[in-house]
């Protein structure tokens, strides 16, 4: 979900009018230093802040955000406030981003199923294709947003399964995999 949460404080369509002439230009520092305020506190958090300040700080800068984007960031008081920020980055902008904030996030399989091994490794072989499909520009950023949060919705329930049904999700995350592998061949992925 830290993904999403991201992604959430970013999004967003027509936000807020430019900085009155002469006002002090928001810059990419100042916005990453807010972003990360917005994010979850905490020890198991902390890290995963610093990463996302350093990503947004970096691409806001080599990219170029317009000072726009910038201001309706800046005015963002929580992670829901629906100002939709990220849809006035250009496409590319949007989708560089994207990716590499979904380099850094938690895997999408819960860290304590992966590691207790209770999930078929087809799970997880669904969890590497979704991640692989974020981090290709040829699939619009809407489309690979919308993969990802099928996965999470799915990948949910996962804990409360019992063993039996487990056992059965293998046949649903191999035709997971199988469908998102077959969309991201426009990426030259297998």
């Amino acid at each position: 979900m830290r993904f999403l949460d991201v992604l959430a404080i970013c999004a967003a369509a027509g936000c807020h009018a430019s900085p009155a002439p002469g006002a002090d230009r928001p810059t990419c520092a100042n916005v990453a230093a807010h972003v990360e305020t917005l994010l979850p506190e905490g020890e198991d958090h902390g890290a995963h802040r610093h990463e996302v300040r350093a990503v947004l700080a970096a691409r806001c800068t080599e990219d170029r955000w317009a000072s726009d984007v910038l201001a309706c960031m800046l005015d963002e008081r929580d992670l829901h406030a629906g100002h939709h920020c990220q849809d006035q980055l250009t496409a590319e902008q949007r989708s560089a981003f994207t990716r590499d904030v979904a380099a850094i996030d938690a895997p999408l399989v819960p860290p304590k199923l992966a590691a207790h091994d209770l999930m078929p490794a087809e799970c997880e072989a669904y969890g590497d294709a979704i991640k692989a499909a974020m981090t290709c520009d040829k699939i619009p950023i809407e489309a690979r947003e919308a993969l990802t949060a099928a996965f999470e919705r799915f990948s949910a329930t996962w804990p409360g399964l019992p063993p039996e049904t487990r056992k059965q999700l293998a046949v649903a995350c191999q035709a997971g995999a199988d469908a998102v592998r077959q969309t991201i061949t426009v990426c030259g992925s297998p």
